[in-house]
């Protein structure tokens, strides 16, 4: 008697229609995290959300000892993915910019060395790392799947966002169209990118003062409020303990959320 039991078989499978739906539902959120420049995965969306409304409701609960309050308002904790959404976004953008400059130098060697924009955009998707080198891989899978390659690049274009993108993808165009020296077009575009660059670090510089400024001020109401919370807590809880000094704390935080987006 064999005493090995093969595990594979204890495995359970999903049905097909729960694949079907799973899969319906991703590609679903990936449109609407592409429309919406969403750069958290669905898990993680979801798990920032869950863990806004816990903390919020947490919060209302220990200064206002109202379950009910706490409960009716811990949904407004949703609003905490817009700060670390805008965090992400910078922080993507941030990084593309810095590979342009890499991405351009490298695809204009290899057109100098007789490839094809086809062989250089393979060989710069694969040569770039994360998160430029994502988005020509998909160029090159849109490519693959007979889609035309200026579409392809307009459509990452579009999803990426960035003028100097946009200046390559033209330059493709124009010199695919009329006729020209992609390679001396690219050579100024990578001189003109440069001093863009460097003017967007000068202007970093001359607003710095300003965004800490606006950082500083979305930060003192809430040292404003630690500070009462220390001193006068009575009076904080009796604000909490009412349904109308909820929505007005709740109020002022939200305004203080859009001033510190614009700020940005």
């Amino acid at each position: 008697m064999n005493l090995f039991i093969n595990t594979k078989f204890l495995k359970l499978k999903r049905p097909q229609f729960v694949n079907n739906l799973y899969n319906f539902f991703k590609q679903y959120f990936e449109r609407f995290a592409q429309k919406f420049e969403i750069y958290l995965s669905a898990k993680k969306l979801l798990l920032v959300i869950l863990t806004g409304v816990f903390i919020l409701g947490l919060l209302i609960y220990l200064f206002s000892e109202n379950i009910i309050i706490s409960t009716i308002f811990s949904p407004f904790g949703i609003f905490i993915f817009f700060p670390i959404n805008d965090l992400l976004k910078r922080k993507r953008r941030n990084l593309i910019e810095n590979q342009i400059l890499e991405f351009l130098s490298l695809l204009n060697i290899t057109l100098r060395a007789g490839l094809t924009i086809r062989n250089g955009l393979e060989i710069c998707s694969k040569k770039i790392k994360l998160p430029l080198g994502e988005e020509l891989k998909k160029v090159i899978n849109e490519i693959n799947m007979d889609i035309d390659i200026l579409k392809s690049l307009h459509s990452m274009a579009s999803r990426i966002k960035i003028p100097e993108i946009d200046l390559i993808v033209s330059a493709i165009e124009i010199t695919g169209r009329v006729g020209g020296d992609v390679t001396e077009i690219f050579s100024s575009l990578i001189n003109i990118i440069r001093e863009r660059q460097n003017l967007k670090e000068e202007i970093r510089v001359f607003t710095t003062q300003g965004r800490l400024s606006g950082n500083i001020i979305s930060i003192l109401p809430l040292g404003y409020f630690l500070l009462f919370y220390i001193f006068e807590s009575e009076h904080v809880k009796l604000v909490f303990s009412k349904t109308l000094g909820v929505t007005i704390v709740l109020t002022g935080l939200l305004l203080n959320l859009i001033g510190y987006l614009i700020i940005r």
